[in-house]
């Protein structure tokens, strides 16, 4: 497919399946090249229904159940989150407007992605069309931004919250946070526009059937660089340097009162 998941279980599972995938490519190659032909069609022969009933329970069992079990639980969860926080008025705090900014685009990505990609690995093709492929791509990669960069602000707002309580008070009212976020979502939808571009439906020759998939090896290239840097690395930059900050603040302001415990 070419996707990639950022969470829920969804990167760390595609990956394993395509690692499964390409190594069990390779092993054919291998087998074919190293081997007699009369060898090579007698293992073949013998390896060929236990690698089928592997791939059918791995492929269209394992993958849609524990799919389906993301999505439930993402739905139920987020659901929860996004409920007791819009209908409590004393919940709608600054903290908890971040948390619903999160559950939000949590719950964006598991009602969309995880059962599309279910059926995907099940029947082995993309029915839903260039425009629904586009559409899913962009999508996993706004949610991703969005939730990042939210953890972001989370940080800077703890920051600001425990080292200058008093001079930032005025940054961290509720209808100043809601401005960032609805900043964060508007930044995210634009600058992620190109993967609509980078995606699309096409027919697989070998197969004729339509899969979904980025154009070509570059744009992917440039695509996960681009994510791995602006989403990784520099998010996780900007949060280990505050959090770095309120570490030394705590710590500096741990050791005097220490010393006037001892005292007393």
């Amino acid at each position: 497919m070419g996707f990639y998941y950022l969470c829920f279980a969804g990167f760390g599972l595609t990956t394993c399946i395509s690692a499964y995938r390409m190594a069990d490519i390779d092993s054919e190659m291998t087998v074919t090249s190293t081997t007699t032909p009369a060898l090579s069609d007698n293992v073949t022969a013998s390896t060929q229904p236990s690698d089928d009933y592997f791939t059918f329970f791995l492929y269209e069992v394992a993958v849609p159940i524990l799919y389906g079990i993301v999505t439930v639980l993402g739905v139920i969860g987020n659901s929860l989150v996004i409920y007791v926080i819009v209908s409590k008025e004393r919940m709608r705090t600054v903290t908890n407007f971040l948390l619903l900014n999160l559950a939000i685009a949590d719950l964006s990505f598991v009602v969309v992605i995880p059962p599309s990609t279910a059926y995907v690995f099940a029947a082995d093709r993309w029915p839903f069309g260039d425009v629904a492929c586009r559409l899913m791509h962009y999508l996993i990669n706004v949610t991703a931004y969005v939730t990042v960069y939210t953890l972001v602000l989370i940080s800077i707002i703890r920051y600001m919250t425990i080292v200058h309580t008093t001079s930032t008070a005025r940054y961290r009212t509720t209808g100043r946070v809601v401005t960032m976020i609805v900043a964060i979502w508007v930044l995210m939808l634009a600058v992620n526009t190109p993967v609509l571009i980078k995606y699309g439906a096409e027919e697989d020759e070998m197969t004729s059937t339509s899969v979904c998939k980025i154009a070509t090896d570059l744009a992917a290239r440039q695509l996960y660089a681009t994510f791995f840097a602006f989403a990784y690395l520099v998010p996780l930059t900007v949060i280990a340097v505050f959090s770095v900050g309120i570490l030394r603040h705590i710590t500096r302001h741990k050791a005097p009162m220490t010393c006037v415990t001892r005292r007393l």
